[in-house]
């Protein structure tokens, strides 16, 4: 996390990070909780966290702790990745990607507020 540091001291307002499953470490929201506690003022944000690979919960839960760690200075960003990664990748159908993306947003935007979500 020195470069979290540096990067303060550097004048830097933002950092941002990749989440790329399928290259590997580091996972952006793991990295940026992480880096919240040893920055105060720096932004964080991460690049297009893919959806079909992770359940809305569990990116609920790892933004809102990241948050907490940052003092709300997450950015999200989040979208459904590519048809050749999901479906070579992680040997996941991309035929409905619109409507995976409505389902995903229905549970996600509620647990953002705090809100209980009912899911089947």
């Amino acid at each position: 996390m020195a470069y979290g540091r540096l990067g303060s001291s550097d004048g830097f307002d933002c950092v941002w990070a990749p989440s790329v499953p399928l290259v590997g470490p580091p996972d952006a929201l793991v990295l940026l909780g992480a880096l919240g506690p040893v920055t105060s003022r720096i932004e964080q944000g991460s690049y297009v966290v893919p959806t079909f690979p992770r359940h809305p919960a569990v990116l609920a839960q790892q933004a809102l702790t990241v948050q907490q760690s940052s003092s709300n200075r997450l950015a999200l960003g989040i979208g459904l990745s590519h048809k050749p990664v999901i479906e070579t990748g992680f040997g996941l159908s991309f035929s409905h990607p619109i409507r995976h993306l409505r389902e995903y947003l229905t549970v996600l935007t509620p647990l953002f507020a705090g809100r209980a979500v009912q899911m089947s």
